[in-house]
């Protein structure tokens, strides 16, 4: 879940679409997943190459919950069987990163796609990682703002996925990037334990804000 700080109006998009990174290859899933992934709504899917040259490796088990405290009780109980987990949003970026040989368990973010505060006044959203950047844009389109986010290969990118990633466009060079918007985050650990940091408040820290460190970090530290 993160809190973002926003802007009054909205700008024209214009962004070039996303280039060929990576050529297409085939990657072997593991097998013989314990039986809380195996069964309990988790569908199974082969593992494929993507489209636009990514890389795709679609896990045995895919867990798709509807909470923060689900999410955590499912990296929790992958966790405990050594499973190998990948955090899935928009799926716009599965060819980032240092991509995985296999995956254990797919853990989707699309049912958690819900404004939970928005403070007009103080121009202070916050929402769930799994809500869509267009979703978003509408619901604050009523108060006449909007959040300065033009990623490339738009669109389907959740706000989760932006900031795991850093995607940017050319907005940035006016207002910078999501990591500048980014004001709180609340992260789900492989403990099973929800960690905050940061707040509703611009100025909440001294020192170096440890926040910061999950922008950019594809999933990896929560």
């Amino acid at each position: 879940m993160h809190a973002l700080d926003l802007q009054r109006r909205r700008p024209r998009r214009d962004a070039p679409r996303e280039r060929r990174l990576r050529r297409r290859r085939h990657l072997e899933p593991r097998q013989d997943l314990p039986r809380p992934f195996a069964q309990g709504g988790s569908s199974r899917r082969a593992h494929r190459a993507g489209h636009r040259g990514q890389v795709v490796v679609n896990a045995p088990a895919i867990e798709k919950p509807a909470s923060a405290e689900a999410l955590a009780k499912a990296l929790h109980e992958a966790a405990s069987h050594r499973l190998a987990v990948i955090p899935v949003g928009g799926g716009k970026a599965r060819g980032m990163g240092d991509i995985p040989k296999s995956c254990d368990v797919e853990l989707h973010t699309t049912r958690l796609d819900r404004v939970i505060e928005h403070s007009q006044a103080d121009m202070v959203v916050s929402v769930e990682a799994g809500i869509t950047l267009e979703a978003l844009q509408a619901e604050l389109g009523k108060a006449g703002q909007f959040l300065p986010l033009d990623p490339f290969n738009s669109p389907g990118h959740t706000i989760g996925g932006l900031l795991a990633t850093g995607w940017t466009g050319p907005l940035r060079l006016r207002f910078g990037s999501p990591r500048d918007f980014l004001i709180g985050v609340r992260v789900a650990l492989p403990d099973g334990k929800l960690a905050t940091g940061g707040g509703r408040v611009v100025k909440n820290v001294s020192g170096y804000d440890m926040m910061k460190l999950h922008y950019g970090a594809l999933g990896s530290l929560g």
